[in-house]
């Protein structure tokens, strides 16, 4: 039989969009994307990063006053089913070293797909931006916590049956002296011992 999480992941990589709804919010998913406005930062757009799997940025809740951080990425598709699932499994069991989901929705038809956005609290850098900016000259206290923060992260993880399968410095998260892993869409449940992305099956424990 299958796990719950591992069934909740094959229905997001099934295409129900109808799960893609915000169980804390009840109006209609164009006023939520208008929740969020945009916020000027790295460049004129907002935007903190782009690539194949979507867009990240800067947003402001108009309903809170919160900072928060916005990625969208095109639905369906493996990684924004796999982000989403494992997002919701974590807002349901939180942890102070991953990073929070706050608000998910689905929107703006593009093309013969939509998009799912992703809400998450903000954090002010990554470590590997730390890392440059400090030029490496980090103290042993500093390196110490920050080793154990994501050492806790992955513990959860791993706890809720979620294999990272991408952590590196770009993908974990630094503010104020406190590190959060993030970034889950190469992400996969480790009861299935498949690894999406790579297409091959891994092993279990003692059968080679």
């Amino acid at each position: 039989s299958r796990s719950k999480l591992e069934q909740q992941v094959l229905m997001c990589e099934f295409g129900l969009l109808a799960n893609c709804v915000s169980p804390s919010m009840q109006d209609e998913p164009a006023n939520r994307h208008h929740r969020y406005k945009r916020i000027d930062e790295d460049d004129a757009t907002g935007a903190l990063g782009t690539g194949s799997f979507g867009q990240v940025f800067i947003a402001g809740d108009s309903r809170t006053g919160e900072v928060v951080v916005v990625k969208r990425q095109t639905y369906p598709s493996a990684e924004a089913a796999r982000e989403l699932a494992f997002a919701k499994t974590l807002r349901s069991n939180p942890s102070s070293s991953v990073v929070a989901m706050k608000d998910y929705f689905c929107d703006s038809v593009v093309g013969d797909g939509r998009c799912v956005y992703l809400v998450f609290e903000y954090m002010d850098t990554t470590v590997w931006r730390e890392v440059v900016r400090r030029k490496g000259l980090f103290d042993r206290p500093l390196c110490v916590s920050i080793f154990a923060d994501i050492c806790r992260g992955v513990n959860h993880l791993h706890g809720l049956g979620i294999a990272h399968a991408d952590l590196s410095l770009t993908n974990v998260l630094y503010s104020q002296g406190k590190a959060k892993v993030a970034d889950l869409g190469c992400s996969y449940s480790a009861e299935t011992w498949v690894l999406p992305r790579r297409g091959r099956d891994v092993p279990q424990p003692g059968t080679g």
